[in-house]
């Protein structure tokens, strides 16, 4: 992962456990790392080398 990406995009938009994961809870990765100007592949490694994972859920949304 280019640090130098990760480190100017930490000096411009702060806590990045405050940005990136709300961003791609919302957009997904593709959509998240065109938005704060990285590739996908550094939005994902910094996703798993700080803990994050992926969870599924599926429901079924009760009748109206």
């Amino acid at each position: 992962m280019p640090m130098y990406r990760i480190k100017q995009l930490q000096e411009s938009k702060g806590d990045l456990h405050q940005v990136i994961p709300p961003l791609v809870n919302k957009y997904g990765q593709s959509k998240s790392a065109q938005m704060l100007g990285i590739c996908s592949a550094t939005i994902n490694r910094w996703l798993k080398e700080n803990g994050y994972r992926k969870k599924i859920v599926y429901f079924k949304k009760e009748a109206e």
